[in-house]
């Protein structure tokens, strides 16, 4: 939850990798995010026990309990990959 308007350059990155799935997900996320913004908010504003005891909440634990069913973390040879294909085919500018 920390940087809001890079969920949807994710989800779109996992659509160009083939994952729909996790790109749904992603998407999700981000309607909680804008739901419970002025919670987020207010609980980074108090601190870092008001942040950690607001995330220990159930809001977000369903995303927790799902991240190896969409495979959040079976992707990184994925995204590796392809951020090195599009370095070799010198997309990426010095």
């Amino acid at each position: 939850m920390n940087v809001p308007e890079w969920f949807e350059p994710a989800a779109r990155s996992y659509e160009i990798l083939g994952r729909p799935k996790l790109a749904a997900f992603v998407r999700e996320a981000a309607e909680v995010e804008c739901l419970e913004r002025q919670r987020i908010d207010a609980a980074r504003a108090g601190g870092f026990e008001d942040a950690f005891a607001y995330f220990r909440e159930e809001t977000f634990h369903n995303f927790d309990e799902r991240v190896e069913e969409v495979g959040l973390w079976a992707n990184d040879e994925l995204r590796l990959a392809y951020v090195r294909t599009q370095l070799n085919n010198g997309s990426r500018q010095a």
